[in-house]
This record gives structure tokens, C-alpha cells and sequence, in this order.
């Protein structure tokens, strides 16, 4: 069974230690949340298993291959198997749902055609059909920024599945959302990571 395995990592910022030694392992189709106080390194932590910013020391593996020497387009291939999920959406407000969520192929097949925004038929097919599971198919053509909060994290979400990923993340996915839609959105991932039955899923969670 493959697996993430993080060893003796160390993030430093200057003199500031923001992850310190942390050693782990997540197999396959596990759930892990790490809980914690403001500051204590939980998107840090995010942002190295992603490589969005790179360790001081130790390593991070994933299925035998080493994640923190990857460079260039071997990095790009593991960034689209590790999709994020982040607290602020990371949406284009000005273009529709539906384009939105086809961005995510842009870490899988990185062409001109898809910097033209230039789509094939089989993967819109495959927005709408993840849209239509998180009930936003009837905002495909709507601009993102006229959503709410809970249907732009879903649209993030969909976002995030586009890219087929073997690992999602989600850094406080839920932090700036109300009560009610903070529980759809919740139950919205855990459905469809039951779906995934091989997807690791990792979140952070500030500690109150």
C-alpha cells in the first residue's frame, strides 16, 4: 500500500522554528486531522507536503519517491497528485464555475490550449459531473465571485478533484465559513472521500 512518509522534517523562518523534527506516516485511504493553536505550523506543514515552499531539513516521501528533490516537471506531476484545498478559496472571482474547476487540469496537462482556457469535451464533462455532486451544476456558467462562501469552497473542491489527486489537503477548509455551511461543506468532502476510497486526506484545524 503506498504512503506519505515525512521524517525529521524542520521548517525554519529565520530564527523562528515553525516545524520542528516532525516524523509521520499516512497510508492510502486514511483521514488525518492535525489540530492545533494559531501559529503552530499546521499550514507549514501543508505547504511542505506540497512543496508551495521547501524544508530546512529531513525529508518527505511519497509510494518510495522522494517528494523534496523533485524539480521542474516531476514537481508539477506531484503538485497535481497532492491537490490543496485552501481557506480562502484561491478562486478567479471573474470567470465562471465552470472554468474555475477546469483550472485544475492545468498541473495534469500543462498545453497552450489550456492557458486559452481551450478544454476537451471529456473534461467538462467531468466538471459538471463533480459540480452536479456538490449541487452546483445549475451555477456552471455563473461568475464564482457572485457565490457564497459555501459554494466557492465547494467550487474549490471541485476544483481540487478535477486534478485526480492520489493525496488532498485541506488547510482550514471551513475557517471562514458560518456554522451551517461550515457542516455542508464537511459532509460534502467526507462523501466524497468515501467515494475515493484510496485518497489519503489530510486537514488542519485551528485549536480554540
Amino acid at each position: 500500500m503506498a504512503s506519505l512518509e515525512i521524517n525529521t522534517l524542520v521548517k525554519k523562518f529565520s530564527e523562528t522554528t515553525a516545524i520542528d523534527d516532525i516524523s509521520v506516516r499516512i497510508l492510502d485511504g486514511e483521514m488525518v486531522g492535525i489540530i492545533g493553536k494559531s501559529g503552530a505550523g499546521k499550514s507549514t506543514l501543508m505547504r511542505l507536503i506540497n512543496r508551495l515552499i521547501e524544508p530546512t531539513s529531513g525529508s518527505i516521501t511519497y509510494n518510495g519517491i522522494e517528494i523534496t528533490s523533485l524539480k521542474r516537471k516531476n514537481l508539477r506531476k506531484w503538485r497535481s497528485k497532492c491537490a490543496m484545498i485552501f481557506q480562502q478559496f484561491n478562486l478567479i472571482d471573474r470567470l465562471d464555475v465552470l472554468t474555475n474547476v477546469l483550472s485544475g487540469t492545468l498541473g495534469i496537462n500543462f498545453k497552450l490550449l489550456k492557458l486559452l482556457k481551450i478544454y476537451s469535451k471529456k473534461e467538462k464533462i467531468e466538471a459538471l459531473t463533480y459540480l452536479n455532486n456538490l449541487d452546483l451544476s445549475d451555477k456552471a456558467l455563473q461568475r464564482v465571485g457572485t457565490l457564497s462562501g459555501g459554494q466557492q469552497q465547494r467550487v474549490a473542491i471541485a476544483r481540487a478533484m478535477m486534478q485526480n489527486p492520489s493525496i488532498l489537503l485541506a488547510d482550514e477548509p471551513i475557517s471562514s465559513l458560518d456554522p451551517k455551511n461550515s457542516k455542508a461543506v464537511m459532509d460534502d468532502i467526507k462523501r466524497l472521500i468515501n467515494k475515493m476510497a484510496s485518497w489519503s486526506y489530510v486537514t488542519c484545524t485551528p485549536l480554540k
